[in-house]
């Protein structure tokens, strides 16, 4: 689910059928620019890789690394901030089929509501990762949850609103800042 999400390749002759189990693992390494005015954006660029933790026998995941870099600019008004992202992934070859590398974007907004809860939301747009499959397109919603002096718990959900996203997704994620 979300931009980081499973590849959906095309239609099948298979039933129907539910998965559970662990995903792949999706490990990031972000630098951040502060404004440098009071008028200027936060800029963020990461680079993300997603490992091959998941079940592919169960088809949880291809059972191939990918790669992506991405710039996120942000701007904060007071407790509301509105956000962009773009970005780039570099699918990784799986030995059944061919993937194709995609760009993606996002657009959102984050409030905070005390000192240790964020909400926030978005849309999601991921080129479509083969030619038999459709681009991603979805809906998101989260909290952050501050658990101490720079780290966050983060909840999220998701909505697929194309046949190249999941119908819904959920998950968490620990984050630390150094």
């Amino acid at each position: 689910a979300g931009v980081d999400g499973g590849v959906v390749t095309g239609e099948s002759s298979v039933e129907r059928r539910t998965e559970s189990g662990l995903g792949d693992v999706v490990v990031a390494a972000m630098y951040s620019i502060d404004p440098w005015t009071d008028a200027a954006p936060m800029v963020d660029f990461t680079a993300k890789a997603k490992l091959p933790t998941a079940d592919d026998d169960k088809d949880l995941g291809t059972g191939a690394a990918d790669y992506s870099l991405q710039v996120e600019l942000a701007r904060a008004f007071g407790d509301w901030t509105p956000f962009v992202t773009l970005g780039y992934q570099f699918m990784g070859q799986p030995d059944d089929f061919e993937l194709d590398d995609r760009a993606y974007f996002s657009l959102g907004t984050d409030a905070k509501v005390n000192d240790t809860l964020r909400l926030g939301g978005g849309y999601d747009f991921k080129q479509a990762a083969s030619a038999t499959s459709d681009d991603a397109s979805e809906l998101m919603g989260y909290a952050s949850i501050k658990l101490a002096a720079g780290t966050m718990l983060n909840l999220y959900g998701v909505k697929g609103l194309s046949d190249g996203s999941p119908d819904w997704g959920a998950g968490a994620q620990v984050s630390r800042r150094f």
